[in-house]
């Protein structure tokens, strides 16, 4: 199951290509959140993206409210916690969630997950209006036309209904890639290995 394995550099270097060959990995950047932007129409993440702006740096500054702030590395506390946040909240991402993932109290993460939803008010509204049709329909569809069977009487039907469509997109999107990755290159030059989520493996 190579998909779950560590990303230890030391772990990973265990992995070797044939000789005269590289392992490359090719992903896209910040796909399901620029799915999620599409489908919601969410002006605030359509202006991220379209203006290149650093992602996880515009959701801090607008959920802390504050224009100035900088990161000071890619493991900057406030980053990290901006990216749960901007990614858990496709999953139904919930306070005690994100509390325990990033060791802060409950309070400070219903503050974040909170000011991320007010921040982008679009996505909020997308993610209720997807909500009340899967549960009106018992179905969603991906952006790439295959139904989602919804079951109001599970559980988590309510983050199903969501991320479903964002899930779902994405993996949309990687099975074109991987048809126009070997349609480009064939399957002998450049051999796919594996896709993982939104990366495709090749040698």
């Amino acid at each position: 199951n190579l998909q779950n394995q560590p990303h230890d550099p030391e772990f990973r270097a265990c992995y070797e290509a044939d000789k005269g060959n590289v392992i490359i990995k090719v992903d896209y950047n910040a796909q399901e959140p620029r799915i999620s932007a599409i489908l919601s129409q969410d002006a605030g993440l359509l202006d991220i993206f379209s203006t290149g702006k650093d992602l996880y740096l515009a959701v801090a500054r607008a959920v802390y409210k504050d224009p100035s702030l900088k990161f000071t590395s890619k493991e900057d506390p406030i980053r990290r916690r901006a990216k749960a946040v901007t990614l858990g909240t496709n999953y139904g991402l919930q306070p005690e969630g994100l509390a325990e993932r990033e060791e802060i109290e409950l309070i400070e993460a219903t503050i974040l997950i909170d000011g991320y939803l007010r921040a982008f008010s679009g996505l909020a509204s997308w993610m209720k209006r997807t909500q009340t049709e899967a549960a009106k329909n018992e179905f969603v569809k991906t952006p790439g036309g295959r139904t989602v069977h919804i079951n109001p009487y599970m559980r988590n039907w309510a983050n199903v209904a969501i991320n479903a469509p964002i899930q779902g997109g994405g993996a949309d999107i990687l099975k074109r890639a991987m048809i126009r990755v070997y349609e480009k290159t064939g399957r002998d030059k450049y051999p796919i290995i594996l896709p993982v989520h939104d990366e495709i493996i090749a040698e």
